[in-house]
């Protein structure tokens, strides 16, 4: 399968182009994948350190922009700001906005949304994807639902992943049971129910999308920072009908399984061309958003972020002078940090944006 990547970074890639597109044929064209044969391009520490790994799995997205994430960010001053003694900026008594929180939402130009539990609702589809499959697998293969339970969740420690629907062969005490047997021809009906259901339980709620499409139609941009993997990211994002609707992916995180073309999550349609791929660590330690600034070459005071992780979503956002809003529509967590405002549902902060900000 042949994917063709571009890389609209406004940094300078130019040198790693080349590299990132053989990369990307080699993975989907051999699985095994043969070395890549530029290792000595100056790719930056991230990628240095890591370029078999990125190569022998498939990450070919990673591996073409972890050169560009490469760089350290240090923390700023995310250390002060959870010790506390920060005075509250938002809501006010009575639930009012403070003119504080209007005044910096208004001079936001970009707009990034945490993936789970924000934008989709991640547990919802992975519970209905898990009790899907049990189901299909336990009626179709005549074994006890125990057995098929334990042996799910084994494969999905195994390949720290339950993507698997279109690779049953991996449930190795199902492969077991049916010695020389083609998992896959014979569940093809429970594996694609399964992820039918898993793509079905990920659609956007229409006050996300009218969120968005709003955002966009005043001429600000939208994107999307989560500490999911490239595939997983992308395949999310599609089956939830947000693809289209976002400007720009930044990802913090990789999977060997789920990466690779074999896992068949990341295809040439789901592919769109603005996705950077930053290390594992970059959303948990905060670099990824001086990245993100650096990116877009604007400065953390016209960055907004929205996300449900009150340290992750806020704490690391505010360390680089981002506007936050905490989500708390899919789960609510304790705060670390205060964020600027909080809503309940995405139609609260369109309402917020229609009467107040644009």
């Amino acid at each position: 399968m042949e994917l063709t990547a571009e890389i609209p970074n406004k940094l300078d890639t130019s040198s790693h182009q080349s590299w990132l597109t053989g990369a990307v044929e080699d993975a989907y064209a051999n699985p095994g994948l043969k070395q890549v044969a530029d290792k000595s391009s100056s790719v930056g520490e991230f990628a240095q350190e890591h370029w078999k790994e990125i190569a022998g799995v498939g990450l070919t997205l990673l591996a073409g922009t972890a050169f560009v994430a490469g760089r350290k960010y240090g923390l700023g001053p995310l250390a002060n700001l959870l010790k506390g003694g920060e005075a509250a900026v938002g809501l006010e008594k009575g639930g009012a906005v403070a003119e504080g929180a209007i005044a910096r939402l208004r001079n936001v130009d970009h707009f990034v949304f945490d993936m789970d539990r924000t934008l989709v609702n991640h547990d919802g589809a992975l519970k209905v994807l898990q009790t899907t499959m049990t189901d299909g697998l336990t009626k179709s293969s005549g074994l006890s639902r125990e057995f098929i339970s334990d042996a799910l969740k084994q494969t999905t420690t195994r390949l720290d992943s339950p993507y698997f629907w279109n690779r049953l062969d991996e449930i190795k005490p199902l492969q077991e049971h049916f010695p020389g047997v083609n998992l896959n021809h014979r569940f093809a009906d429970v594996a694609s129910n399964a992820r039918q259901a898993y793509h079905d339980a990920l659609k956007a709620k229409p006050e996300t999308v009218e969120l968005l499409n709003y955002i966009r139609s005043q001429g600000k941009g939208v994107h999307v920072f989560t500490a999911s993997n490239p595939a997983r990211a992308l395949d999310k994002l599609n089956a939830a009908g947000l693809l289209d609707r976002v400007d720009r992916i930044y990802v913090a995180g990789a999977n060997a399984f789920e990466d690779s073309g074999a896992a068949g999550l990341m295809t040439k349609q789901a592919y769109s061309g603005k996705l950077f791929a930053l290390p594992n660590t970059a959303k948990a330690d905060s670099s990824g958003y001086a990245f993100i600034s650096q990116d877009l070459r604007t400065k953390g005071s016209r960055l907004a972020m929205t996300g449900d992780h009150a340290v992750e979503d806020i704490a690391n956002a505010k360390a680089h002078n981002y506007f936050t809003a905490k989500a708390n529509w899919y789960r609510q967590m304790p705060d670390a940090v205060t964020p600027d405002l909080q809503f309940t549902s995405p139609s609260q902060f369109t309402s917020l944006l229609k009467s107040k900000i644009f």
